[in-house]
């Protein structure tokens, strides 16, 4: 279930935009069919498609070209397969660097990465993963929001997102609320996945157990994902190009199906995307065409069929 309020706040007033950006490897072999899929069930979306990557990089001398970004800005979202770094010499300028625990070493050659926390951006988090354990508690789920975070070095940080979050989830009468130190989650996520319901984590710990968490239900080919900001919105698979699978055919479509449905939820075809969402649990459930890393024998485009003839039996 796709809950609404991962909706874009205003509709554009024509036909949605939507850039595609197929990526390298593997990536436009799952892409391709998903916009076929897309168009299928929205047929009045428009998709138009940007370089990016290696073949960018062919063509513009520029992996991210100035072209690909003036698409991205023009369209209504995109659907494609940083913190702030610099030399350790710089830190002495930071005002803060005096009250750390340790010097910062300025003598030395290096890096470093700052993290930039805004109380705005951490209420936002906290109230979006409140939604979605109610959505998810209408459905039969616990409702139980989870923190995972370093609270216990990182207070001024990850601290404040603890204390954003326990105080908005008290809002919710209805759900519960529990955290744990992120090692400790990283554990639960393998030892007890069952045990969790709606996890909250900042922007890194959140990458990396997105990835923990999509070994624990069958793999990264099952793993939809989607970066919403207040305006604008982008989707993607969880898993990368796949470049060892590139040209093979039997990529599982499943994460970039999801991503699609996800997109499709946020420009205000909820319908379709649930259609979407059946038909590939339909695809599931009759395993016929499922693939390799599924424990089939179904290739990228068997899958995509067994998909598309689920939409068409629906109608």
């Amino acid at each position: 279930m796709i809950p609404s309020f991962f909706s874009r706040l205003q509709l554009p007033s024509g036909p949605p935009t939507v850039c595609v950006i197929a990526g390298d490897d593997a990536a436009p072999e799952v892409m391709s069919p998903t916009v076929e899929i897309l168009r299928m069930l929205a047929p009045d979306i428009r998709f138009f498609e940007a370089l990016s990557g290696r073949e960018a990089q062919k063509h513009y001398g520029d992996a991210f070209p100035d072209d690909t970004r003036e698409k991205i800005d023009a369209a209504d979202c995109t659907l494609f397969d940083p913190p702030r770094e610099g030399d350790v010499s710089e830190l002495g300028a930071l005002t803060s660097s005096k009250s750390w625990w340790q010097a910062p070493p300025m003598e030395k050659q290096g890096t470093y990465a700052v993290r930039v926390c805004t109380d705005e951006q951490m209420y936002r988090l906290a109230v979006s993963a409140c939604e979605l354990a109610l959505c998810r508690q209408s459905t039969g789920y616990p409702g139980t929001v989870t923190l995972g975070a370093k609270y216990s070095i990182l207070p001024r940080t990850d601290g404040r997102l603890r204390t954003s979050v326990q105080e908005t989830v008290r809002a919710y009468s209805s759900l519960s609320y529990q955290e744990f130190l992120i090692d400790d989650l990283a554990r639960r996520l393998i030892a007890a996945p069952e045990t969790l319901d709606v996890v909250v984590l900042s922007n890194e710990h959140g990458d990396i157990l997105a990835d923990v968490a999509g070994g624990s239900i069958g793999g990264l080919g099952l793993s939809p994902s989607a970066c919403y900001g207040e305006h604008y919105a982008y989707f993607e698979p969880v898993h990368g190009s796949a470049p060892d699978l590139a040209g093979k055919g039997i990529i599982n479509p499943t994460a970039m199906l999801l991503s699609g449905a996800m997109m499709l939820a946020y420009l205000g075809y909820t319908e379709q995307a649930k259609q979407l969402e059946r038909a590939i649990e339909k695809t599931y459930h009759v395993g016929v065409s499922l693939t390799r890393d599924q424990g089939g024998r179904g290739n990228t485009m068997e899958f995509v069929d067994a998909v598309v003839k689920s939409i068409v039996s629906m109608k």
